[in-house]
């Protein structure tokens, strides 16, 4: 007869799940906090580059207005602005605001320079400084091939008809030495004839005359106006603003440029020419960084013989992140801010009489 033995069955022993889920808990708590940090450190990485990003987008537009400012396609150094008002309005003001700085964006000055107040419900942070810019624009040109001054109303035709320009366009026209400022007031869209008729659409001109009677070659340019400051952007945080004129909208309208831009800082450096006066072989004045309340007359904006010149522009921006991927003073969690500086070398500082 077989005998059959029978075996008891073993399975772990409590201390043996104890161990195995500890080290199981264990390891679940290594992934996971592998992976919260592999978040937190992308998200870092993302806020990080979309500043980095903003700053270069900001930078970049704003170093195109500088460059341009006060100057004109041909290089010509004397104006004739026959906009109506043109000395009240800051974009208007090409002898006085073709560059023109703010320090903490003072109503006072701003005023002055005849930048109205919250257009658009927005207004300059007095924690920051504006700039404005004024130029024809360099980028976009429409060759003249006749200039009637006699033709009632005057009249440009141009080359081409080929222009996209509209009725009440601010525009520049240019030669070697002389540029002028004036509105469109005729609609030339579909042809190759610009007129610059006294009023017409706002704002108008005051006078039929510019200055000069421009030959073939001369250019037609769009005016382009910039103000740059940071302001309120309506969801509770600050951004980067340009102000221009619109004359499709007859006014002026806010840009939103780059979101969450705590503030622009703005300072200046000039090349100083000894005074008329002074003895041959005197030196110029040492240039320094600045901000705008050093440039304290009309003139120091402006080109002139003697005096100051500026020469660049040195751009700070604080920037903050979308997100709470920084750490408080109080050890919370908090926006990350960082601040970037751009130093822009400014063309057309010609003597302009």
């Amino acid at each position: 007869m077989k005998n059959t033995t029978f075996h008891a069955e073993r399975g772990f022993s409590l201390v043996e799940l104890m161990i195995a889920l500890a080290l199981g808990l264990f390891l679940t708590g290594v992934a996971i906090t592998v992976v919260i940090n592999n978040r937190q450190t992308f998200r870092l990485a993302e806020n990080q580059a979309r500043m980095q990003e903003n700053a270069r987008a900001a930078f970049e537009m704003m170093a195109r207005d500088l460059r341009a400012a006060g100057g004109n396609p041909c290089g010509a150094n004397q104006y004739t602005n026959v906009l109506n008002n043109n000395g009240a309005v800051w974009w208007r003001n090409f002898a006085a605001n073709s560059l023109r700085g703010f320090e903490a964006s003072s109503a006072a000055d701003l005023n002055t320079a005849g930048v109205p107040t919250g257009v658009g419900g927005v207004q300059p942070l007095a924690s920051s400084d504006s700039l404005i810019a004024l130029s024809g624009n360099v980028n976009e040109t429409f060759i003249v091939a006749s200039h009637n001054t006699t033709a009632t109303p005057p009249n440009f035709t141009l080359t081409t008809n080929q222009h996209n320009l509209r009725a009440g366009e601010v525009l520049m026209v240019c030669d070697s030495t002389w540029a002028s400022i004036f509105v469109a007031t005729n609609n030339p869209a579909g042809g190759n004839v610009v007129q610059h008729d006294a009023g017409g659409p706002a704002p108008g001109n005051s006078s039929t005359t510019l200055g000069t009677k421009f030959e073939y070659g001369a250019l037609i340019s769009r005016y382009s106006a910039a103000l740059w400051f940071v302001g309120a952007n309506g969801r509770g945080g600050n951004s980067l603003f340009r102000r221009t004129y619109d004359p499709a909208r007859g006014g002026e309208v806010n840009d939103e440029i780059v979101d969450n831009v705590e503030n622009l800082q703005l300072r200046y450096v000039s090349r100083n020419l000894p005074p008329p006066s002074a003895a041959p072989g005197t030196p110029a004045p040492l240039s320094t960084w600045q901000d705008a309340t050093a440039f304290t007359r009309p003139d120091d904006w402006n080109l002139k013989p003697f005096g100051v010149r500026i020469e660049a522009v040195r751009v700070e921006l604080t920037l903050r992140s979308r997100d709470n991927v920084g750490i408080s003073t109080a050890g919370q969690a908090a926006p990350l801010t960082t601040t970037v500086a751009e130093t822009i070398y400014l063309r057309n500082r010609e003597y302009r009489p």
